[in-house]
């Protein structure tokens, strides 16, 4: 029943940003099916951190008769393939962003506006620890990694699925951060110093 609803928050969002043509990252040409993808890889993310919470502090019925393995088992295949699909548009992104157009006269009001500029900004700029630390690592590498672990033995199958999916989510968080901030040039907060502040919140 949700579905739908995901798909017209992630298309509506996206079609929002890529409005604005004079931004590259935000192209039309990849940022829906981005959103639209890392929506429903968040949806299948989120479905199974719930599941492995609720076998473990509601086993009841058929959560007591092997179901679980069989459960996380096709939210992993899911979640891979959309992983894959991921991979895919933001490679394709990112070489758009590599292989823009030739920059405008000097002095012109667009300049900053070329992809080139956006590309540096993105993989090796003020957004680059983000991106790849955040985006790449968290969001994709160490789900991928978990994943293939997982299916291919049942192993600490339920704490495997749990940090993926985990990382899946915050992931998403962060692409969303990435997007808006590569697109408004806006300088991102440092990753350490966020990491410093958040475990003084947690610690209290």
């Amino acid at each position: 029943i949700s579905i739908p609803f995901m798909f017209w928050m992630a298309l509506n969002t996206a079609m929002l940003l890529s409005a604005a043509t004079r931004v590259p990252i935000w192209s039309r040409d990849y940022l829906p099916a981005l959103f639209i993808n890392s929506g429903l890889l968040s949806g299948v993310a989120g479905a199974g951190l719930l599941f492995i919470l609720a076998a473990r502090h509601f086993p009841f019925g058929a959560v007591r008769e092997g179901v679980p393995h069989q459960v996380l088992l096709g939210t992993s295949v899911g979640a891979l393939a959309f992983e894959v699909i991921e991979v895919g548009i933001l490679y394709s992104l990112v070489n758009f962003l590599a292989a823009g157009a030739a920059s405008p006269a000097v002095g012109a009001v667009t300049s900053a506006k070329g992809s080139p500029i956006f590309y540096d900004y993105l993989v090796r700029g003020a957004l680059a620890g983000w991106f790849w630390w955040g985006v790449v690592g968290l969001g994709i590498v160490v789900p991928i990694v978990l994943g293939i672990v997982e299916i291919a033995g049942r192993r600490w199958e339920h704490l495997l699925a749990g940090v993926k999916f985990a990382c899946i989510l915050l992931g998403a968080v962060v692409l969303r951060f990435v997007i808006v901030w590569g697109g408004d040039m806006r300088p991102a907060p440092a990753i350490a110093q966020t990491l410093r502040d958040a475990l003084s919140l947690i610690g209290g």
